[in-house]
């Protein structure tokens, strides 16, 4: 299991309701569109896919909506540490890319915030 020290997560809150099997392929197809930049001939896109491979699989996926009522968010990003452990996770973060790098830049911007340094 890995390590909680560093999360950002929200939070939403309302009545859900459950699709219909149709309104489902209508989601599944603009998805697959909107993370295909629109693309039409992607093999990735929903109209692309082999039919018997999407039959079996919209049976496997639940569709809902919700709508959002409330919101909340929690950032934890090793503000229970020391100032010293709090600057070697930043610097091993650095190390990374993608969600670590950002991680570090958020954590560097409230440091001064966290720590009275």
């Amino acid at each position: 299991m890995g390590s909680t020290w560093n999360y950002m997560s929200v939070h939403a809150r309302g009545p859900v309701r459950f699709t219909s099997e149709q309104e489902l392929v209508e989601i599944m197809k603009r998805l697959s569109l909107h993370f295909e930049n629109g693309n039409k001939e992607s093999v990735t896109v929903y109209d692309n896919l082999p039919d018997e491979y999407t039959e079996k699989m919209i049976k496997a996926i639940v569709g809902i909506e919700i709508e959002v009522t409330e919101l909340d968010n929690v950032c934890k990003i090793s503000q229970n540490r020391d100032v010293v452990s709090f600057e070697n996770i930043i610097r091993e973060l650095k190390k990374q890319e993608g969600d670590a790098l950002k991680i570090a830049e958020i954590m560097e911007a409230r440091k001064s915030s966290i720590f009275q340094v």
